[in-house]
């Protein structure tokens, strides 16, 4: 049954025939953008929030949403906001997605808070024809869904509620579910754009918390070694050349001159830098790689005075076989030390207690 069509602007987003062909598609598998989670403050709809995005369903409640944005709403991302949102309604504990007037999604945690049930309740509005063909072809579909008669509300057509009882988002794998609340979601689109009394209700902020995308720390560890990696290869000329002419094409440390072993490396390091930071030649020294290596791993450090401090965890037989014996110094520039005294909080909090200046260290030797 395809999707009935009348003029609308949601035609200047895409075609009819682009429309028609959602509703008999696949779900797609695509992981839908990521997005920077968002900040919260302290107010009445970010505190609704919070609580939500506290409670231990929450990532099964995620991945209804996600799938359901994801697969059941037409260009998600380009009509998100004129067509339709997600909130979370003030005095009510259930996250809603509506398209135009209509709630067609709401995940319920009301009952979260009393830890009465251990998943979210479930319902959807559906087209009640599809759906009536859909369970007297497969009446087994009842034992999953609990059908409620639903009403008809308007500029759209008659509905039912369905309760699923599957968890997590294996409910909404159904073809039939899938064919008719497509159908039923473009027909609203079609129907007006998106009006709305409560406007802090209804704010992007949980919508990127849908699809926010959160590291561990193996896995951020890993994102910015790449992006370095890459930021390093499409700025060579910009922060490398510069900063190895800077410290004169030797290693700050050690005085190597050999070109195919010295690295230019960021100060401030890179995943705590701006965009401007990251290309400043000052907030670069240029360092042989097994000198560079040590300094990443916080086994030396510079003191804002340009003193070479040394961990306790670098033996002293390492540091002599490294080449750093004795009291050393590096030469900076007033540029220079808003960084270095950046990177050295962060030394001396590697090392606790026992990170040590050069000039104690002298006398371990």
């Amino acid at each position: 049954m395809a999707s009935r069509l009348t003029s609308s602007k949601l035609n200047e987003v895409a075609t009819p025939e682009a429309q028609n062909a959602l509703v008999d598609s696949s779900p797609s598998n695509v992981v839908p953008a990521s997005r920077k989670f968002p900040e919260l403050r302290d107010d009445e709809y970010d505190d609704r929030l919070t609580e939500l995005l506290n409670t231990p369903e929450w990532p099964s409640i995620k991945e209804v949403l996600r799938y359901y944005i994801g697969n059941f709403i037409f260009k998600h991302s380009e009509t998100e906001g004129r067509w339709w949102n997600a909130s979370i309604p003030v005095y009510e504990g259930v996250v809603r997605i509506n398209i135009y007037r209509q709630e067609v999604l709401s995940v319920d945690f009301r009952s979260l808070r009393k830890r009465v049930r251990s998943q979210a309740l479930r319902k959807i509005w559906v087209d009640a024809q599809l759906l009536e063909k859909a369970l007297q072809r497969n009446p087994e579909q009842l034992e999953q869904f609990k059908v409620h008669e639903g009403h008809r509300g308007k500029n759209v057509r008659q509905k039912q509620i369905v309760f699923p009882q599957a968890s997590g988002a294996d409910f909404l794998k159904n073809g039939w579910l899938l064919h008719a609340s497509r159908s039923l979601n473009l027909d609203l689109m079609q129907a007006g754009m998106l009006q709305s009394d409560f406007p802090n209700s209804h704010v992007r902020k949980l919508v990127d918390a849908i699809f926010a995308y959160q590291l561990d720390e193996a896995q951020f560890a890993e994102a910015t070694v790449i992006e370095r990696l890459i930021w390093l290869r499409k700025n060579q000329s910009k922060f490398s050349i510069p900063v190895k002419r800077l410290w004169k094409g030797r290693c700050a440390v050690t005085d190597i001159e050999a070109e195919s072993i010295l690295q230019a490396c960021h100060i401030k390091p890179f995943s705590e830098s701006t965009d401007i930071e990251r290309l400043d030649e000052y907030n670069g020294i240029c360092l042989s790689a097994n000198i560079h290596s040590a300094f990443d791993a916080h086994l030396i450090g510079f003191a804002p005075s340009g003193e070479i401090c040394f961990s306790d965890r670098l033996s002293r037989e390492d540091r002599r076989r490294m080449g750093l014996d004795g009291v050393m110094k590096i030469e900076l520039l007033d540029r220079h030390r808003p960084y270095v005294a950046h990177r050295y909080t962060r030394f001396v909090a590697a090392n606790a207690s026992t990170a040590s200046s050069a000039k104690n260290s002298e006398t371990r030797l």
